[in-house]
């Protein structure tokens, strides 16, 4: 039963952290479009957003389950970035 809710936990936690990462990737795209960048600057940006992104996915998992990648990590990951999109964006945003 241990094991079960481990694995529960982790689902949990990337959801939640699925959804920051929507989060901060709204907040990343205003920051951009009210600064200006060149387009190899923008580039630059992108891959360490990206990376950043992949860090804290590692560290949020190490916390969660001592660094166990399995399947359904992507999958609540995914599941996080679905719920921000479809249902917290358009108030983030005021479209």
């Amino acid at each position: 039963m241990e094991f079960l809710m481990l694995q529960f936990k982790t689902f949990l936690m990337m959801t939640g952290f699925g959804f920051l990462l929507g989060l901060f990737f709204d907040l990343y795209q205003v920051f951009l479009k009210r600064n200006l960048v060149s387009k190899y600057y923008l580039a630059l940006l992108d891959i360490l957003f990206g990376i950043t992104a992949g860090v804290f996915a590692f560290f949020v998992l190490l916390c969660a389950n001592h660094g166990d990648l399995r399947f359904f990590v992507f999958v609540s990951i995914f599941l996080g970035l679905f719920l921000y999109f479809r249902i917290i964006r358009k108030m983030v945003l005021n479209r």
